[in-house]
């Protein structure tokens, strides 16, 4: 079964995930996609755009890049954290899954952006706890955030996160949380005083206060999408239920990182909630869900159950991404 083939993961193993992916990556390639600018509401997307255009196939030969790189990135981290062995492959192995669970996810570039930041700054506030200087690290990783939230505005709450993790690591000093404000706050500033020198910085206010006007939006899915979505419920609930009940089992240093990653899974769902206007936005929980299922995999005994069930949902992944080609 494939928990059991990448847990002790051989370097042949990474070739085959990287296949997996491509094979997955196929049906968006083949399936003309369509930009709409006027969707867009963040100003470091629309500029992004601009420069890479929008011929789907650019676009999607760019999505498995940031892909493949986020995915790679993150099985290091997870492995290096200890939070599975170092040979283990389960975190690049869960973050394709993750990430190809929704044919919508690769409509558009920006939450796969956003995810490689995310992981970045994972990485600066993992770092944190090698540094006796910790301005460095915690500017980095706002500065990342802010960044971020100039591809989608509700990740500015981030800054409530940031906070979070001094909280859990016990950082009292008034400087950490003003620069993490600072950081955060950078790249919204640049462009505000960008906007208001070329007199358009209206566009980018209403596009903030429009963030305080919830609507209900009727989301339509596929079947299988739907399907789906509530498979990976079925499995990230009680993984993030196993993660905080075992907490107190490790040591400190992983007991933190985990505490860590359990924040971030709770604000990013936050910051989807306050603008869910599509399910492309739930990819952004795809870093946070692959360490709380790598963290499960790697340390349940009886994982036969578990490995069937996400075997099965993967084949469901795949009949659900070829079977968009055959939609009217």
């Amino acid at each position: 079964m494939l928990i059991r083939l990448f847990k002790s993961g051989h370097p042949i193993h990474s070739i085959v995930i990287i296949i997996i992916a491509i094979v997955l990556w196929l049906p968006s390639i083949l399936k003309q996609q369509i930009y709409s600018l006027e969707e867009f509401s963040a100003p470091l997307f629309e500029l992004f755009v601009h420069l890479s255009g929008t011929n789907h196939i650019v676009q999607s030969c760019i999505s498995l890049v940031l892909i493949i790189v986020t995915a790679l990135i993150t099985n290091s981290l997870i492995s290096n954290s200890n939070i599975t062995s170092k040979t283990s492959l389960l975190g690049f192995f869960f973050f394709i899954f993750f990430i190809f669970s929704n044919t919508n996810y690769l409509e558009s570039n920006r939450f796969l952006i956003i995810n490689l930041l995310l992981i970045i700054t994972l990485h600066e506030l993992f770092g944190l706890f090698k540094t006796e200087f910790t301005l460095a690290p915690l500017y980095n990783a706002s500065l990342l955030l802010g960044i971020a939230a100039m591809f989608y505005l509700p990740l500015l709450i981030m800054v409530l996160f940031l906070w979070a993790v001094l909280l859990v690591l016990r950082i009292n000093k008034w400087r950490e949380y003003i620069v993490g404000l600072i950081g955060i706050s950078l790249p919204l500033i640049f462009i505000l005083v960008w906007q208001f020198y070329n007199d358009e910085s209206y566009i980018l206010i209403n596009n903030l206060i429009s963030l305080f006007n919830l609507e209900f939006v009727n989301i339509q899915q596929t079947y299988l999408n739907l399907i789906i979505l509530m498979l990976l419920a079925g499995i990230i609930i009680p993984s993030f239920l196993y993660q905080i009940n075992t907490l107190f089992e490790k040591n400190i240093a992983l007991r933190q990182k985990l505490t860590i990653n359990i924040w971030l899974f709770v604000f990013t769902l936050i910051a989807i909630l306050i603008d869910f206007k599509s399910t492309v936005s739930l990819s952004l929980l795809a870093i946070p869900s692959t360490v709380l299922l790598s963290h499960l995999s790697f340390n349940i005994r009886k994982i036969k159950w578990i490995d069937i069930y996400v075997s099965i949902v993967f084949l469901i992944i795949i009949i659900n991404q070829y079977s968009s080609l055959f939609d009217a």
